[in-house]
């Protein structure tokens, strides 16, 4: 669903030829380093292996144990008829080893029970692993027309300015032969002003956009 998911958005973009980053480049990346998509491909993973018939109880339980003793002992004993014997460093090593196998045949359908949990515990960690890569398609996407849409937004305000430029221009000529008051000249001038304030404006957010 990964690959479905990119080849239905490079199938609706329409990217323009002259963009740096084209949208699909985009979702590859953040499908490569997306922290959150890891942890849910590692949990379903984990659920993944979980989902067997041993976790449920079904299948024999084979327990082995083993067990070494080692001790050393310095001992010293004297007789009644004055013989002494001395056993320094007497060594004792005991080893023992045991093997047990049980097997639950019937536990009241409990198996059955644990075994269904642990299958929908995978379908719900499919889900949420399949939530994460959509919403996470979604964000890239709303974040890249973000910045087509404040690209044009940038041009229409480049076209305003230069026009309030342009008045500003005829309006000063106008003040210079007499053809027009200096209430033009700084009416044009004010619109020019903010002008040029609202494209700085727009420049900005279109900085924070592709920061985003």
């Amino acid at each position: 669903f990964l690959l479905t998911s990119i080849a239905l958005v490079m199938a609706v973009s329409g990217v323009r030829s002259q963009d740096t980053l084209k949208i699909q480049d985009a979702l590859i990346i953040a499908m490569e380093n997306n922290f959150d998509i890891y942890l849910a491909m590692n949990d379903n993973r984990l659920a993944d292996l979980s989902n067997n018939p041993g976790n449920a109880g079904m299948l024999p339980d084979l327990s082995v144990t083993g067990s070494r003793s080692i001790s050393v002992n310095n001992t010293e004993q004297r007789y009644f008829d004055g013989r002494e014997r001395t056993s320094p460093n007497a060594k004792n090593n005991t080893i023992s080893a045991g093997v047990a196998l049980g097997w639950t045949l019937f536990d009241g359908f409990n198996m059955f029970i644990q075994k269904r949990k642990l299958e929908e515990l995978e379908n719900l960690s499919e889900i949420q692993l399949r939530a994460v890569v959509e919403n996470t398609v979604a964000e890239v996407i709303q974040a890249y027309y973000a910045i087509i849409t404040q690209e044009e937004m940038v041009s229409v305000y480049r076209e305003a300015m230069a026009i309030s430029a342009e008045r500003k221009r005829i309006a000063s000529a106008g003040v210079r032969i007499g053809s027009s008051s200096e209430l033009s000249l700084l009416q044009a001038s004010v619109d020019y002003n903010a002008d040029s304030s609202a494209l700085i404006q727009q420049q900005k957010m279109l900085q924070n956009a592709k920061i985003d």
